[in-house]
Protein backbone atom coordinates (compact mmCIF):
# COMPACT_ATOMS: atom_id res chain seq x y z
CA UNK A 1 0.00 0.00 0.00
CA UNK A 2 1.31 3.43 -0.93
CA UNK A 3 1.24 5.62 2.16
CA UNK A 4 3.34 8.47 0.76
CA UNK A 5 0.33 10.81 0.58
CA UNK A 6 -0.99 9.94 4.03
CA UNK A 7 -1.01 12.47 6.86
CA UNK A 8 2.11 12.03 9.03
CA UNK A 9 0.09 12.48 12.22
CA UNK A 10 -2.16 9.60 11.16
CA UNK A 11 0.91 7.49 10.41
CA UNK A 12 2.32 8.27 13.86
CA UNK A 13 -0.98 7.22 15.44
CA UNK A 14 -0.86 3.97 13.46
CA UNK A 15 2.72 3.47 14.63
CA UNK A 16 1.56 3.94 18.22
CA UNK A 17 -1.18 1.35 17.69
CA UNK A 18 1.30 -1.15 16.22
CA UNK A 19 3.70 -0.52 19.10
CA UNK A 20 0.99 -1.07 21.71
CA UNK A 21 0.14 -4.39 20.04
CA UNK A 22 3.80 -5.43 20.10
CA UNK A 23 4.26 -5.21 16.32
CA UNK A 24 7.53 -3.32 16.55
CA UNK A 25 8.52 -3.75 12.88
CA UNK A 26 5.25 -2.28 11.63
CA UNK A 27 5.54 0.54 14.16
CA UNK A 28 9.02 1.40 12.88
CA UNK A 29 7.70 1.39 9.30
CA UNK A 30 4.78 3.68 10.17
CA UNK A 31 7.01 6.08 12.13
CA UNK A 32 9.55 6.09 9.29
CA UNK A 33 6.88 6.99 6.74
CA UNK A 34 5.61 9.75 9.01
CA UNK A 35 9.13 11.11 9.34
CA UNK A 36 9.63 10.93 5.56
CA UNK A 37 6.59 13.19 5.25
CA UNK A 38 7.62 15.53 8.10
CA UNK A 39 11.09 15.10 9.53
CA UNK A 40 10.44 17.66 12.28
CA UNK A 41 8.17 15.38 14.32
CA UNK A 42 10.34 15.02 17.42
CA UNK A 43 7.81 12.89 19.28
CA UNK A 44 7.75 10.45 16.35
CA UNK A 45 11.54 10.27 16.34
CA UNK A 46 11.45 9.41 20.03
CA UNK A 47 8.74 6.79 19.47
CA UNK A 48 10.82 5.14 16.75
CA UNK A 49 13.87 5.29 19.02
CA UNK A 50 11.87 3.41 21.67
CA UNK A 51 11.09 0.72 19.08
CA UNK A 52 14.76 0.33 18.26
CA UNK A 53 15.52 0.12 21.97
CA UNK A 54 12.93 -2.65 22.36
CA UNK A 55 14.79 -4.53 19.61
CA UNK A 56 18.11 -3.78 21.39
CA UNK A 57 19.30 -1.90 18.29
CA UNK A 58 21.25 0.77 20.13
CA UNK A 59 22.82 2.63 17.19
CA UNK A 60 19.60 3.58 15.35
CA UNK A 61 18.00 4.36 18.72
CA UNK A 62 20.84 6.75 19.55
CA UNK A 63 20.68 8.31 16.08
CA UNK A 64 16.95 9.02 16.47
CA UNK A 65 17.43 10.39 19.99
CA UNK A 66 20.23 12.70 18.86
CA UNK A 67 18.15 13.93 15.91
CA UNK A 68 15.18 14.53 18.23
CA UNK A 69 17.40 16.36 20.71
CA UNK A 70 18.79 18.61 18.00
CA UNK A 71 15.32 19.36 16.63
CA UNK A 72 13.77 19.95 20.05
CA UNK A 73 16.50 22.47 20.86
CA UNK A 74 15.83 24.39 17.65
CA UNK A 75 12.02 24.29 17.61
CA UNK A 76 10.74 25.97 20.76
CA UNK A 77 7.11 25.96 19.67
CA UNK A 78 6.89 22.17 19.25
CA UNK A 79 5.70 21.81 22.84
CA UNK A 80 2.45 23.30 24.06
CA UNK A 81 3.62 23.64 27.66
CA UNK A 82 6.84 23.70 29.63
CA UNK A 83 5.67 20.50 31.33
CA UNK A 84 5.31 18.78 27.95
CA UNK A 85 8.84 19.88 27.02
CA UNK A 86 10.19 18.59 30.35
CA UNK A 87 8.45 15.23 29.93
CA UNK A 88 9.82 14.90 26.39
CA UNK A 89 13.37 15.76 27.53
CA UNK A 90 13.19 13.22 30.37
CA UNK A 91 11.91 10.48 28.06
CA UNK A 92 14.56 11.29 25.48
CA UNK A 93 17.43 11.27 27.99
CA UNK A 94 16.15 8.05 29.56
CA UNK A 95 15.81 6.31 26.19
CA UNK A 96 19.27 7.50 25.20
CA UNK A 97 20.69 6.29 28.51
CA UNK A 98 19.12 2.87 28.08
CA UNK A 99 20.57 2.65 24.55
CA UNK A 100 24.02 3.29 25.98
CA UNK A 101 23.34 0.55 28.53
CA UNK A 102 22.71 -1.82 25.61
CA UNK A 103 26.06 -0.75 24.12
CA UNK A 104 27.66 -1.27 27.57
CA UNK A 105 28.77 2.36 27.56
CA UNK A 106 27.85 2.68 31.20
CA UNK A 107 29.53 6.01 31.92
CA UNK A 108 27.50 7.74 29.20
CA UNK A 109 24.32 6.08 30.45
CA UNK A 110 24.97 7.17 34.03
CA UNK A 111 25.62 10.73 32.90
CA UNK A 112 22.29 10.78 31.04
CA UNK A 113 20.37 9.40 34.03
CA UNK A 114 21.98 12.11 36.18
CA UNK A 115 20.81 14.67 33.60
CA UNK A 116 17.24 13.50 34.12
CA UNK A 117 17.59 14.17 37.84
CA UNK A 118 19.01 17.61 37.10
CA UNK A 119 15.89 18.37 35.06
CA UNK A 120 13.55 16.99 37.72
CA UNK A 121 14.86 16.19 41.19
CA UNK A 122 11.56 14.40 41.96
CA UNK A 123 11.82 11.98 39.04
CA UNK A 124 11.19 8.42 40.24
CA UNK A 125 12.53 6.59 37.19
CA UNK A 126 16.08 8.00 37.14
CA UNK A 127 17.13 6.51 40.51
CA UNK A 128 15.64 3.16 39.48
CA UNK A 129 17.53 3.32 36.17
CA UNK A 130 20.71 4.19 38.02
CA UNK A 131 20.27 1.16 40.30
CA UNK A 132 19.67 -0.98 37.20
CA UNK A 133 22.86 0.40 35.67
CA UNK A 134 24.83 -0.27 38.86
CA UNK A 135 23.60 -3.87 38.76
CA UNK A 136 24.65 -4.16 35.11
CA UNK A 137 28.08 -2.83 35.98
CA UNK A 138 28.45 -5.28 38.88
CA UNK A 139 27.41 -8.19 36.67
CA UNK A 140 29.83 -7.10 33.93
CA UNK A 141 32.62 -6.90 36.51
CA UNK A 142 31.81 -10.35 37.92
CA UNK A 143 31.66 -11.81 34.41
CA UNK A 144 35.04 -10.29 33.50
CA UNK A 145 36.58 -11.79 36.65
CA UNK A 146 35.00 -15.18 35.98
CA UNK A 147 36.16 -15.14 32.35
CA UNK A 148 39.69 -14.31 33.47
CA UNK A 149 39.67 -17.13 36.04
CA UNK A 150 38.27 -19.58 33.49
CA UNK A 151 40.89 -18.66 30.90
CA UNK A 152 43.58 -19.28 33.50
CA UNK A 153 42.12 -22.71 34.30
CA UNK A 154 40.78 -21.69 37.70
CA UNK A 155 37.17 -22.75 38.23
CA UNK A 156 36.79 -21.10 41.64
Amino acid sequence: TDVSNVDPTWLTTKGDEFYQRGDIGSAINAYSEALNADGRMVETLLARAACYLDLREADPCIADCMAALKLSDSIETRFETDEARLLFQKKLLTTLGMAYCVKTEHDKALELFHSVLQLDKNDHDAPRNMRYLETLMEVADLKAKADKNFSMGSLE
